[in-house]
């Protein structure tokens, strides 16, 4: 089968080893320096990933970041009308990637839901649901990230950095995600014959963690608000089910959420979320 080279090429974002970023869409302002980088407000630092705020901008850095996120963010904007941040550079500096994006105000769903009416959290879901149908338009014949590439998800880290795929077809995908698990052994060898569930779906551009953490709320008035879905590091071509799994992992704690997550997603994957959910364990 082809990789959609063609239909990406243009969207990806090449390493830079210097000091100067890779333009990719002209900012009102000069790039912040490294200085300003080291000076930023802080808004995210989990240890994997550093996010702080220069100006207009928001810089996320880290050694484990990959530019893939920067190609991600490029390619849902060229092809939907999804609001993502804008992706202004990327690059890697002393083995350190950065990319530099538009700031986006406001705060995460996670922190306004308890705020939110009723109607406010059905048209959130509305418009999250219009958002992953768009998504779901985006299809590949692989399996794996943009240009063809490994995934860059936790499931298919088969090797201490190294990701696994792409994958061609969709057995050699469910056979890795066995393997990562530990497959061969008498416990996975009887709930492999229970993985029917898994086959027969299409490998669309999936975003890999729809949380109310990675969507930023912004009010614009009185009854009016912006939501921006972030943090696509680990988006990539995947079966139709993984984005209600992912959804699901870890399990939701508020009811309201749960209960809009079939209207988000589009359709209740229940089986294969509880296949994941009996082998996840085993991987990580």
């Amino acid at each position: 089968m082809q990789c959609l080279r063609k239909l990406i090429k243009s969207f990806q974002v090449q390493p830079s080893q210097g000091s100067s970023p890779v333009n990719t869409t002209l900012p009102d302002h000069p790039l912040p320096t490294a200085e300003e980088i080291a000076g930023g407000r802080i808004l995210k630092s989990n240890g994997i990933c550093t996010v702080v705020q220069v100006k207009g901008f928001a810089i996320k850095y880290g050694r484990s970041i990959d530019l893939s996120e920067a190609e991600n963010l490029r390619f849902v904007a060229a092809q939907t009308t999804i609001r993502v941040p804008k992706v202004f550079a990327a690059y890697v500096r002393d083995e350190v990637t950065y990319i530099v994006m538009e700031y986006i105000p406001g705060e995460t769903l996670e922190t306004a839901w308890p705020t939110m009416s009723a109607l406010e959290k059905q048209e959130v879901a509305r418009r999250l649901r219009a958002y992953l149908k768009q998504l779901r338009r985006l299809k590949s014949p692989y399996f794996g990230n943009l240009g063809c590439q490994p995934y860059e998800h936790g499931v298919f880290r088969l090797d201490a950095g190294k990701s696994g795929g792409p994958f061609h077809t969709e057995a050699s995908m469910v056979e890795a995600i066995f393997h990562a698990a530990g497959g061969g052994k008498p416990f996975f060898t009887r709930l492999q014959q229970l993985s029917g569930c898994l086959y027969g779906h299409e490998a669309i551009f999936t975003h890999s963690d729809i949380q109310r953490k990675n969507v930023m709320f912004e009010r614009v008035g009185k009854a009016a608000f912006e939501l921006t879905i972030i943090d696509w590091e680990v988006s990539g071509f995947f079966p139709a089910w993984w984005e209600f799994d992912s959804a699901m992992e870890p399990p939701p704690r508020d009811e309201d959420w749960v209960n809009l997550l079939p209207t988000i997603v589009g359709k209740k994957y229940i089986m294969q979320h509880l296949f994941m959910e009996a082998i996840r364990p085993r991987i990580f």
